[in-house]
């Protein structure tokens, strides 16, 4: 193939509407289509691309302080359902009756969880590209709602099998309720971009 002057070269690739750059001597396309490569330059061992668009994954001593920041979640998680197992009692003899210090408890626990969930927010979002936030910190947001939510379809059955909810059953509820419409907002914030 001969080669052609670098003015007609070049004339031929702006007409295209294509901007060049010269590279030892090699003329190379510098705005090309996302994920295509251009041809090797001399003297480079790698294709040279314009934009790379591969998915961000975290390094992995993120990795590791994300796992065991999600396994130390999981155990408060593990500890709310554990303080609403110590119910059964109670609903077996169909009264949650002297059941106040169970409910005090499981809205404190519930407001760690929720204030432990958005320190763990603030650290990832720290290092979670923009473009990656929507997709990578809704998951989460997801799975404290979908938890949230199970335990507010709780009480429902608590009316069913006990009648009446205590008044610290119904600040515990009332206090589910706050936290899931506080982060119902937040997630969808974040899902729009708007973070």
């Amino acid at each position: 193939m001969g080669r052609q002057s670098g003015k007609s070269l070049l004339n031929k690739r702006q007409s295209r509407g294509i901007d060049d750059v010269v590279v030892d001597d090699v003329v190379a396309d510098d705005v090309v289509a996302d994920d295509v490569a251009i041809d090797t330059i001399p003297g480079y061992s790698e294709p040279v691309t314009p934009r790379q668009s591969s998915r961000w994954e975290p390094k992995p001593e993120q990795m590791m302080q994300i796992e065991a920041k999600g396994k130390a979640f999981e155990a408060k998680m593990e500890a709310i359902k554990a303080s609403y197992a110590a119910l059964k009692p109670f609903i077996d003899l169909k009264t949650l009756a002297g059941t106040d210090g169970y409910f005090a408890q499981i809205t404190k626990q519930n407001k760690e969880l929720d204030a432990d969930f958005h320190e763990l927010i603030k650290w990832l979002e720290g290092f979670v590209p923009d473009v990656q936030k929507p997709d990578f910190l809704g998951t989460g947001y997801k799975e404290l709602l979908k938890f949230y939510t199970e335990q507010n379809q709780g009480f429902t059955e608590l009316i069913k099998a006990c009648g009446v909810l205590p008044k610290t059953a119904q600040k515990t509820q009332k206090e589910l309720n706050k936290l899931i419409e506080k982060n119902m907002a937040e997630m969808s914030n974040i899902i729009a971009g708007g973070k």
